[in-house]
């Protein structure tokens, strides 16, 4: 692809499923005294979990190649990529720190300019014996939220991570016996090479049996852990034992433990005391089963699909993945919670559908779920006196047209669930210019701001099956 392929008009090319939309990407990389770099290696990524409220972090972490290429001989770059999705682009050259960017829209001109690398080395201690401590590590910048590194340090607690731009970051320490400590945070300059020593707390050891609720039957394989993200998660044997070294902190800990086909179980204790012993009960889950299939009856594999539930403050999110047959299990779903099926995948469009009441047999049976192409909501954001809009946050709210073909509205939708699943958001490039790619026929309301309910510019919006829209502008 040419430098003219940044005046290219949105297009479309045929994938293996469905019609999927793309864009143009064009940029130029440089090296850090602005020469164009040859051969620079470009990877872009897209994430299914970033366009609205993730619950899921797998899905909200997992990266999915889209395309590898190389600049030419003037450091130029070109590719055709999804539009209206969320993209990571990559340009590694060594020896240059690892160039990152979460926030990349189609229709763009990257410049890319290199920079000298930084190097962090260092050591996590034990503060009561001050030996070396093994933990996990992971930092990421917190302006741009894009990690900087994950990774474990070795049985001592020493770790070294080369080749990071420069600038501010954010580390989370995730100890094995240790107590894990507060985030840290920091600075890199250009080129710096840091040597640390991180201080870990030892807390306290904290065991327990895990047992289904109804039977009083140990559960082998539960996952026990800090927080809804399960820091510090260890698993049960297989007589249910289960033990959480370094277990406590400053504030309050909710401790959680799940297990396949068990509905997850939050216990709040205070971080200060030592409990000592925590036995563990499960409940089990409903089942949410069915099968996903494209519109000629074809099954769909790997689908993402998640049962999402919500009570109080707190939102169950029971993901899986269709099979080959385009059959799917989300095992493990609240008793008596309202909720709603969630389907993703690349090439259809996204869907949602109310939960029906579990059948006597404790399920609940979607049967076949038919996915759609995706329709595109697209348009250009302008500023009252005219020019582009860049950087302007915009959301799509609303579902597909038929999310009640099996159930009823939960009463928690305008309260919570609506804001996981009922809202997408993107930003406009540097033309002003947005998109959504992967959405169903239905009513939504697109809107500027950090919720479209409640914008002061918003437009309504009826996208029908097979019909494109022209674009919309709106005005801030």
């Amino acid at each position: 692809m040419h430098a003219s392929a940044s005046l290219l008009p949105f297009v479309f090319a045929a994938s293996l499923s469905a019609q999927a939309p793309t864009a143009p990407l064009v940029g130029t990389v440089l090296d850090p005294d602005g020469k164009p770099l040859p051969g620079a290696s470009v990877r872009v990524a897209r994430c299914d979990g970033r366009l609205f409220r993730c619950l899921d972090l797998a899905l909200r972490d997992e990266w999915i190649d889209v395309a590898r290429t190389k600049t030419d001989k003037t450091g130029r770059l070109g590719l055709q990529v999804p539009l209206g999705l969320a993209l990571r682009v990559e340009v590694d050259v060594p020896p240059f720190a690892l160039w990152v960017s979460e926030s990349v829209v189609p229709g763009e001109n990257q410049n890319v300019r290199l920079e000298a690398a930084c190097s962090l080395a260092g050591q996590c201690v034990d503060a009561a014996t001050g030996k070396g401590t093994p933990c996990a590590l992971r930092a990421w910048n917190p302006k741009r939220r894009v990690e900087l590194f994950a990774g474990r340090t070795d049985a001592e607690g020493r770790f070294r991570f080369d080749r990071l731009p420069s600038g501010p970051f954010t580390c989370g320490i995730d100890p094995d016996v240790a107590m894990r400590p507060q985030w840290i945070d920091g600075a890199l300059e250009p080129g710096e090479q840091r040597t640390v020593g991180w201080s870990c707390q030892p807390g306290v050891e904290l065991t327990g049996i895990v047992t289904d609720a109804d039977t009083g039957e140990p559960i082998a394989g539960a996952v026990v852990g800090e927080g809804w993200v399960l820091d510090k998660a260890v698993r049960s044997d297989a007589a249910g034992r289960y033990t959480l070294r370094g277990f406590g902190g400053d504030n309050v800990v909710d401790l959680h433990a799940e297990a396949p086909g068990y509905d997850r179980l939050r216990v709040d204790l205070d971080g200060k005391a030592n409990p000592g012993t925590l036995d563990l009960a499960l409940q089990r889950g409903v089942r949410v089963v069915g099968r996903v299939v494209d519109v000629g009856g074809k099954p769909v594999a790997n689908a993402y699909v998640a049962a999402i539930g919500a009570t109080g403050m707190h939102v169950p999110w029971r993901p899986c993945r269709t099979n080959a047959d385009g059959e799917f299990v989300c095992d493990g779903f609240p008793r008596r919670t309202e909720g709603l099926l969630m389907v993703r995948c690349a090439g259809f469009a996204s869907v949602v559908y109310w939960l029906p009441r579990a059948a006597a047999d404790g399920q609940i049976d979607f049967g076949s779920v038919k996915l759609r192409a995706p329709q595109v909501v697209r348009g250009f954001v302008h500023n009252a006196d005219g020019s582009p809009a860049a950087g302007v946050e915009v959301r799509l709210q609303g579902v597909n047209a038929d999310v009640d073909w099996l159930g009823t509205m939960p009463s928690t939708w305008w309260a919570m669930l609506c804001l996981y699943a009922g809202e997408r958001q993107v930003r406009t490039d540097a033309n002003g210019a947005f998109a959504f790619g992967d959405v169903a026929p239905g009513d939504y309301t697109l809107a500027l701001g950090s919720m479209a309910a409640m914008a002061p510019v918003a437009e309504q919006v009826t996208v029908a099956a097979g019909k494109e829209l022209p674009p919309i502008k709106l005005t801030r």
